[in-house]
């Protein structure tokens, strides 16, 4: 037979189990410069997910041009050195936004790269 007591501890180990799950790793940033980029993406912090781009970008030029959190990021560049970025809910608005933001820029030819296209995070 269940009693109160025991049906509210149940409750409540419950809810304390649930609460120390940690979310799922959702920081990323982009690093650019130098003519090079580094995209890091679902990172337990956002200082961890900043460090991992510029190192992935390689060279002492590399600065931190935008974090994302939950989202996507795209970044575009173009033939004239030209480059746009764009954080959007999904991959394809970030890549359209990038592009856009790139040609409004300058560029010529402006292409998404990544390894990807985009880098979506928390997925």
């Amino acid at each position: 037979m269940i009693t109160y007591k025991h049906a509210l501890a149940s409750t409540i180990l419950a809810v304390v189990v649930i609460a120390s799950i940690p979310s799922a790793w959702a920081d990323g940033a982009l690093a650019v410069g130098g003519g090079s980029f580094g995209f890091s993406r679902n990172h337990e912090s956002m200082r961890t997910a900043r460090s991992v781009a510029l190192e992935r970008c390689g060279n002492d030029a590399c600065e931190i041009k935008m974090t994302f959190r939950n989202s996507c990021l795209a970044y575009a560049r173009a033939s004239n050195g030209h480059w746009g970025t764009a954080r959007r809910d999904d991959e394809g608005s970030a890549r359209r936004a990038a592009i856009a933001e790139c040609e409004d820029r300058g560029g010529r030819n402006c292409e998404i790269k990544t390894n990807r296209g985009y880098e979506c995070d928390g997925d």
